[in-house]
């Protein structure tokens, strides 16, 4: 049966603090951003300009009024965009954050924030259980 030294112990108890200050902060800003994304709202944008770019990616300039401010910002499709009209003079319905409703923006059915949060935040939780058992003097010895 292996016992292991205070040594392995205090190195074991250490990794598991930065990991979990780490993982902790990481869950915190991205349960923040994803909060953030839920506050803010939907929009129809005008289009004012559409580019091909590289690897077939549709870049469009868009203007729109959000938050009593008005906005133009450029939008990008991604590498693989959705078979829709998109031209110039027309509408796009855009997805905008609340803190910044002028930059923070994205086409609606597009990437939302996953599950990741809450899996960060339960493994962060882990971690601090283990770092909790690897007291001094805490759990089995």
């Amino acid at each position: 049966m292996y016992i292991p030294n205070r040594r392995d112990r205090r190195r074991r108890r250490a990794w598991l603090l930065v990991s979990a200050v780490v993982l902790t902060f990481v869950s915190l800003l991205d349960g923040w951003l994803s909060i953030d994304e839920a506050r803010g709202g939907v929009v129809d944008a005008e289009v004012v300009g559409v580019r091909n770019i590289s690897s077939g990616r549709r870049v469009y300039d868009v203007r729109f009024d959000a938050a009593g401010r008005v906005c133009s910002t450029q939008v990008d499709s991604g590498s693989n965009p959705k078979p829709r009209d998109v031209h110039a003079g027309g509408t796009s319905r855009l997805h905008y954050s609340a803190s910044d409703p002028c930059t923070k923006v994205r086409e609606t059915g597009g990437p939302s924030p996953g599950p990741f949060p809450i899996v960060t935040a339960l493994v962060a939780a882990g971690l601090w259980v283990g770092v909790w058992r690897l007291r001094p003097g805490g759990g089995r010895s």
